[in-house]
């Protein structure tokens, strides 16, 4: 099997952290609504994936849904997973989160990321979504893969939280949009 996740930093295990991730419906159709008037009208799955979003804390209670958009064809989301609670680290190492570390501490590659926090919260969210769609016969499919970003400074979160709040407004503009 190909390593499909060759993408993903091998030296960030991707169970803590901040991550701007987007999740793009297959051949980017525009099932989960249109925007019209500079507002989203969400379509019957739109306001399914609306309220999976809405509920990702109450299945997750540790991890915080900072800001997210749904689009058209594709949902833009911040998602913070807190490091866990472990007594051999310090709190000092807690802050760290997902800075990169020293090249002398890097891990070897490893086959981790599809068992992550990360993929286990989007693989759920996504199936659910999925789920509910076909439980109403509604025509619905995600691309197989989604994008992910580590935020690891307060510049690039102010910038992508502007982008996500501006993200209807500049919808002509979007690569998104077709």
């Amino acid at each position: 099997m190909t390593n499909r996740h060759q993408f993903r930093a091998n030296w960030h295990e991707y169970n803590n952290g901040t991550y701007f991730v987007t999740i793009c419906c297959k051949n980017h159709c525009h099932y989960l609504g249109e925007i019209m008037s500079g507002e989203i009208m969400y379509s019957p799955i739109g306001l399914i994936a609306k309220n999976c979003l809405d509920q990702i804390s109450t299945h997750f209670p540790d991890v915080e849904l900072w800001n997210y958009v749904v689009m058209p064809n594709h949902i833009h989301l911040i998602l913070h997973i807190p490091v866990k609670e472990n007594p051999l680290f310090t709190s000092s190492l807690k802050k760290l989160g997902c800075l990169k570390p020293q090249r002398h501490n890097a891990q070897p590659d490893k086959e981790f990321h599809h068992k992550s926090r990360l993929s286990v919260i989007i693989g759920q969210f996504k199936s659910t979504v999925t789920r509910k769609a076909k439980e109403l016969s509604i025509q619905f499919q995600w691309q197989k893969r989604y994008h992910d970003h580590i935020i690891r400074d307060r510049q690039s979160f102010i910038k992508i939280m502007n982008y996500i709040e501006l993200n209807i407004v500049n919808w002509q503009n979007d690569c998104f949009y077709n």
